[in-house]
C-alpha cells in the first residue's frame, strides 16, 4: 500500500516539475550533483539511529533545482540493531526573488515531500508522509567573506503509514552566518522549532565546516546538539562528500 501511494504522488510530483521546467532558457536540463551523507542521530540514552544517503541534483532549463534522497536507517534500540532501506525525500526548488550585484543573495522557496517507502514500522521520518515547505534569503555582511541568512520551514505531517504514532509538526527558523576564506568555510546557525502539537518550543546550536578539495568536490560535516525543550533528538551529526558536475 505504502509503495502505490509513493508510486502516485511522484507521478504527481514529476507531472508538476515538466510543466514548471517549461519556462526554456538557452541551458539544459542535467545532473548537477551527486553527494554521499552518513549521519547520527541520539534521541536518548537507549535510541540512537545512523543515517546512509545517498542525494542527486537536477537543473532545469528555467534554472529551478531537483533534489532527490534515498535514505536507509540503522536503528539501535535497547541494544537491537535494525536496518530500515527505501525512505525517500523529494525537494524542488526555485527563485523567487533573484541575487544582486551588492549585497542582497536572493530569495528562494522550496517544497521537500518526505516519503517512508522503506519499513514504515522503522521509518526514519517518523512513519508519515509530509511537506516540509521552505523560504531562504541572506545578504553579505563583508564582502564575500561574511554572510547572514535565515530559513523558514514548516514540518506538516499527511498521510499516516504507521498506526498508533503521532509525528511532531513543527515550524522552524533557522538563522546563520557564515564565514568564507579561500577554499575553507564555517557556520554556526540557532536551529528553532515550534512543535504545536507537542506544545513545546526545541531549541539547538549548529556547527558547520567544509572544504573545497578542487573545483569539483566539497568535504562537510556538521555537529547539532539541543539546548531546551524535550521532543525530536537530542544530538545530530554529519559528514558529506558532494560532486558537483
Amino acid at each position: 500500500m505504502n509503495h502505490r501511494i509513493s508510486l502516485c504522488i511522484l507521478l504527481l510530483v514529476f507531472s508538476a516539475f515538466n510543466v514548471f521546467a517549461q519556462d526554456a532558457t538557452p541551458s539544459k536540463t542535467r545532473l548537477t550533483s551527486i553527494s554521499l551523507h552518513k549521519e547520527y542521530y541520539n534521541f536518548n540514552s537507549t535510541h540512537q539511529a545512523t543515517y546512509f544517503l545517498l542525494k542527486g541534483g537536477i537543473t532545469f532549463k528555467d534554472n529551478s533545482h531537483l533534489l532527490v534522497e534515498l535514505i536507509g536507517t540503522q536503528y539501535t534500540e535497547e541494544g537491537r540493531k535494525i536496518y530500515s532501506p527505501g525512505d525517500m525525500n523529494i525537494s524542488y526548488s526555485r527563485s523567487i526573488i533573484p541575487s544582486n550585484s551588492k549585497d542582497f543573495l536572493g530569495l528562494n522557496a522550496t517544497m521537500k515531500m518526505h516519503l517512508p517507502t522503506g519499513n514504515s514500522d522503522l521509518s526514519g521520518l517518523f512513519g508519515h508522509y509530509t511537506l516540509e515547505p521552505m523560504i531562504q534569503y541572506g545578504w553579505k555582511l563583508m564582502g564575500n567573506h561574511l554572510t547572514f541568512s535565515n530559513q523558514w520551514r514548516a514540518y506538516i505531517p499527511t498521510i499516516q503509514a504507521v498506526e498508533n504514532t503521532v509525528a511532531p509538526a513543527f515550524v522552524r527558523f533557522e538563522p546563520s552566518v557564515k564565514y568564507q576564506y579561500d577554499d575553507k568555510w564555517i557556520n554556526v546557525a540557532i536551529d528553532n522549532r515550534w512543535v504545536w502539537n507537542f506544545d513545546d518550543f526545541v531549541i539547538y546550536y549548529k556547527i558547520e565546516g567544509g572544504v573545497d578539495l578542487g573545483s569539483n568536490y566539497r568535504l562537510s560535516g556538521f555537529y547539532e546538539r539541543k539546548l531546551r525543550g524535550e521532543p525530536l533528538f537530542d544530538i545530530y551529526t554529519g559528514i558529506n562528500i558532494n560532486f558537483r558536475f
